[in-house]
């Protein structure tokens, strides 16, 4: 390893006296290492006698290395062949340096030719170490304060749970909108943009339910079709009139409710109307038809009831022998039937044509035979559907929208009985629908 710096000192006797001391010749000017201080010559009592077969550094030698620092390395180098040969070191002494001790790394090094009486020049490198910073006091493991506790690990992030899957629905779609078409079709719903998407989020809320309840088909049907039930009657209730204007514009419309299935026309609680079953299925029937779009076809429509019925007091005709109706062409009536079709439910549909028409129209949906049985027409939905198919079959929503109340009383009862009292009920209903209902 070559030597950052190198100082030369030759030492020379000029004396003819072998014991004085050498002196120290000063550099040559030429020399690289030659340094502005004066030459530095050994003292007079660095040299010493020579120990036998010694080839270390003397005494003096040692001197002048502890006054070169301490922990310097020291290498001599015999410059004559006749030296003395390697011999053991004296006990206490260093013993020579290895290869490997000679190859350190001088920061500051100085070349001394020592010679004493009689023997070859010895050269004598010294080499001063780097300085390294001094190293902090140790301390004891009692006086060494505890090392803080390291942070817990942050807890690594968990991956978010995955959504489980929906269940597969009960009711495929085509047997979602079956039920849905079946409940429409018994309602008469027309399919108005207002209100076929209200039903059809009744009928998958309802499905959901199934779903999660785990029905069967059977089951989850039947719930489709309550839940498209309820929201017409919902939907109608809130279209329709309410009880405070049904007992304006019904007087005779009791709070009671009566059996809805009676056999014969001869239970008279069937005949007369009543709040609880009677007005929800006219509400039902407005909506079904289309009749409660305006406030004048809902006037139109509730007048000819309130006349018809006797401001609900009756879905019988009056009287007890109505065979003047026998053999009436119009009414399609024979012999007997006059007696057999009166005047039945709050328009009074009467005769075999009117029957037999609603038992083709509402039979299938209510599940009746309206000519066997014709007493089933007071029942308050058939009553309140049959009124509704009769009012629209005589294009009754347009005549009360025009306000045209005879021709359309003509109509409804065939002649102009009951003018008088049917305007009177128009005039009335004008106060108590003032405006088509809300949308």
């Amino acid at each position: 390893m070559p030597f950052k710096r190198l100082v030369g000192i030759a030492g020379k006797r000029t004396s003819a006296n072998p014991e004085a001391p050498a002196e120290v010749a000063a550099p040559a000017a030429n020399d690289p290492g030659r340094s502005e201080a004066a030459p530095v010559s050994p003292p007079a009592d660095l040299w010493d006698s020579p120990r036998p077969h010694q080839t270390g550094p003397t005494r003096g030698q040692r001197l002048l290395l502890g006054a070169a620092g301490a922990g310097a390395l020291v290498s001599t180098v015999l410059t004559s062949p006749a030296a003395a040969p390697a011999a053991a070191p004296e006990p206490g002494l260093a013993p020579p340096p290895s290869a490997a001790a000679q190859a350190f790394d001088l920061q500051h090094a100085g070349i001394f030719d020592l010679a004493r009486p009689g023997e070859p020049p010895t050269t004598l490198f010294i080499s001063l170490p780097q300085v390294e910073p001094p190293l902090a006091p140790a301390t004891s493991d009692a006086a060494r304060p505890p090392a803080p506790p390291a942070p817990p690990a942050p807890p690594k992030p968990r991956a978010p749970p995955k959504p489980p899957k929906p269940p597969k629905p009960v009711l495929s779609a085509d047997q979602l909108n079956a039920a849905v078409a079946e409940a429409t079709t018994r309602f008469f719903v027309r399919p108005q943009a207002e209100i076929m998407p209200g039903a059809k989020q009744a009928a998958a809320d309802a499905l959901a339910e199934a779903t999660a309840g785990g029905l069967g088909v059977a089951p989850a049907t039947e719930l489709v079709d309550a839940a498209v039930t309820h929201f017409y009657h919902s939907e109608a209730m809130r279209r329709g009139i309410t009880p405070e204007q049904a007992r304006q514009l019904f007087p005779g419309l009791r709070d009671a409710p009566t059996p809805d299935d009676p056999a014969t026309a001869e239970n008279e609680t069937l005949q007369t109307p009543s709040l609880q079953e009677d007005l929800p299925a006219i509400n039902d029937a407005m909506l079904a038809y289309g009749i409660d779009d305006s406030a004048l076809a809902q006037r139109g429509f509730l007048t000819q009831a309130a006349v018809e019925s006797d401001q609900m007091n009756t879905k019988h005709e009056y009287g007890s022998d109505w065979s003047k109706y026998d053999n009436r062409a119009a009414l399609c009536n024979g012999e007997g039937d006059g007696n057999r079709y009166p005047g039945l439910g709050i328009f009074q549909i009467t005769g075999r044509c009117n029957v037999e028409h609603m038992t083709e129209v509402l039979g299938p949906v209510f599940g009746a035979d309206y000519l066997a049985d014709p007493s089933l027409l007071m029942r308050p939905r058939d009553s309140a559907y049959a009124a509704a198919e009769f009012f629209v079959g005589v294009d009754g929503i347009a005549l009360s929208n025009a306000s045209n109340v005879d021709e359309l009383s003509q109509m409804i009862n065939g002649g102009s009985q009951g003018r008088a009292e049917r305007w009177a009920q128009w005039d009335e209903s004008g106060a108590i629908i003032p405006q088509d209902p809300p949308k």
